[in-house]
Parts: structure tokens; sequence; C-alpha cells
């Protein structure tokens, strides 16, 4: 009896837990770098990731990324 009543309170945690884990990877997956151009050059300034760590201008162009133009 005491097993059963703790097994139901477990399965809901476990689900919630594995639900949060697979909705936070997704948007990470999804999310899109980050690229400053200068608006003078029109070059690359700098490009991050989702996460704001800087990454090389060449690598986050080759996919689909964010732009924004800096003075």
């Amino acid at each position: 009896m005491r097993s059963k009543v703790l097994s139901n309170m477990v399965m809901p945690a476990l689900t919630l837990i594995v639900l949060g884990f697979f909705v936070t990877s997704m948007k990470s997956t999804f999310a899109l770098p980050t690229v400053e151009k200068s608006v003078k050059t029109g070059d690359c300034v700098r490009a991050t990731d989702s996460r704001g760590k800087r990454m090389s201008c060449e690598k986050a162009k080759k996919g689909t990324y964010h732009m924004m133009w800096v003075s």
C-alpha cells in the first residue's frame, strides 16, 4: 500500500522533471545567434550565441542569425 502511494507521487514529479529538461533543451536548439554589424563599415563587430557567449563571426553567419546594427 505504501509503495503504491509513493509510486503515485514519484511519477508526476519525474514527468515534470523530464518535461522541463526537454523544453529547455529545445529552446536552446532553436535559439539563433546574434551578429552585430558596424553601421559605418557593414562588417561584423561581434557575434554571440543564445547564451551570450562570444563566437566567431564566420561561424555565426553560416546559418540563420539575428542581425543588429551598432555605431
